[in-house]
């Protein structure tokens, strides 16, 4: 059985408040998407092992709603495989009913919070108390993870990846939306599920600066110059490696200016209040991710830009950015 919860639709956004006319190759293709319908459905009798789902132990099934991106994947072959090997394992742990959420890329935070939490949205509250969500317990170690579920106060039940299970009853839910696009059905619920869980929101219009210093890709080489021009501006920096999911929370509810390097920690924009800004810095040569100009354009704030120069050609370069760019943007988003 298989219920439609929402309906396709088209997202338009809005171009960012300093846009150039030279950059249209970043963001012609976001301009207008077409987010898909959402649905969950019902299936007996599912085998679980290595977070694939499979009928009859050997058939591969539901890949659109287990990975994030199926290019790559031939559901086909891995059932075959399955069946030539036998390599289903003998020992099989039995699991009366359960729901399904997650994917591939779930353990990343930008993910987990825009994509697995609005998964979760979509299934009725007392659909979720009887068909707990199955968490892998890789994913729970996790403290954003576990921090937001508990905040959430969702029903889960955890499970050994390398081990095999039998469900006899699972909710199956679709994608709320293609990878770095957003369904307002959902995402929003999720935001304000999670912003009443803090005491107050706080209103302290700070500027913060998202560092990534401590991780090993698209680093600011030049962060230390950076960084004096950024105390200037009046901003905080800000490691949310640091910071306990609630502390992010509460913190990024208040800003009223969120700047950084592409990455993981600008999700936290969507806590921010509408009319808020966020400023990207993001490498010349990227022409397709734009995950956090379309989170702009959904949770309606203002989102500026800003192109370094990669080290090397690759998405995952370390990044160079000119001060005098910086400042000149900062000076144009406070005035």
């Amino acid at each position: 059985m298989k219920k439609i919860i929402s309906e396709n639709y088209k997202s338009i956004r809005v171009k960012p408040i300093n846009f150039n006319d030279k950059d249209d190759l970043l963001f012609k293709n976001e301009y207008v998407k077409t987010i898909p319908e959402t649905y969950y459905l019902f299936d007996k009798n599912i085998y679980l092992n290595n977070n694939n789902l499979y009928k009859y132990k050997y058939l591969n099934k539901y890949l659109s709603e287990t990975k994030m991106d199926t290019d790559n994947w031939n559901f086909f072959k891995n059932s075959l495989k399955k069946l030539v090997n036998k390599s289903f394992p003998k020992h099989i742990s039995y699991i009366d009913q359960a729901s399904w959420v997650i994917d591939d890329k779930s353990i990343n935070y930008f993910h987990w919070m825009t994509d697995v939490l609005s998964r979760i949205a979509l299934i009725p509250p007392p659909l979720l108390d009887n068909y707990p969500i199955m968490v892998p317990k890789k994913l729970i170690y996790k403290s954003f993870i576990r921090e937001s579920l508990e905040l959430l106060k969702t029903n889960y039940i955890t499970y050994e990846e390398n081990d095999s299970y039998k469900i006899g009853k699972m909710l199956i839910t679709s994608h709320v939306a293609p990878a770095g696009n957003f369904n307002k059905n959902f995402i929003l619920t999720v935001r304000d599920q999670l912003l009443k869980t803090i005491d107050t929101r706080p209103n302290t219009g700070a500027r913060l600066w998202v560092s990534r210093k401590k991780q090993n890709r698209r680093i600011l080489v030049n962060e230390d110059e950076i960084l004096e021009i950024l105390l200037e501006f009046g901003f905080q920096i800000i490691l949310p490696e640091e910071l306990s999911f609630k502390e992010q929370l509460k913190l990024f509810s208040g800003a009223s200016l969120l700047a950084g390097t592409h990455g993981a920690a600008l999700t936290n924009a969507m806590f921010m209040e509408t009319n808020s800004s966020i400023l990207e810095i993001r490498a010349s040569n990227d022409t397709h991710r734009n995950p956090f100009f379309t989170l702009a354009s959904e949770f309606d704030l203002r989102y500026y830009y800003l192109l370094a120069n990669p080290k090397i050609d690759s998405l995952e370069s370390d990044l160079y950015l000119n001060p005098k760019n910086l400042k000149n943007t900062l000076m144009s988003i406070l005035n």
